[in-house]
């Protein structure tokens, strides 16, 4: 996964579609907990940091993560790679 993560930083390190990312995330159990709850078995806290590429509504985003507040699976520090498009919702004149 490092690999990867370092190759993509340089091939992609010339494009102007390239920006770092410095994230707070939150993830809680909707059906077992109230949502945004603090319980350590229902929810956990991660603070992302890391690149994002961004072309024609693409989004790839590659980084690493430390869990601040519950006990996942596994040690820190926690890898993250996303794909994902974006979609307008509203009409462009």
């Amino acid at each position: 996964m490092k690999f990867f993560i370092l190759c993509f930083v340089f091939l992609m390190s010339g494009c102007s579609n390239l920006s770092a990312f410095f994230e707070y995330e939150h993830i809680s159990s909707l059906p077992n907990g109230r949502p945004f709850n603090s319980k350590s078995e229902t929810s956990t806290d991660i603070f992302f940091t890391g690149i994002r590429y961004r072309e024609n509504g693409w989004i790839v985003d590659g980084g690493l993560g430390q869990e601040l507040s519950s006990d996942l699976e596994g040690d820190n520090p926690f890898a993250r790679f996303r794909v994902g498009k974006e979609v307008s919702l509203s009409k462009k004149k």
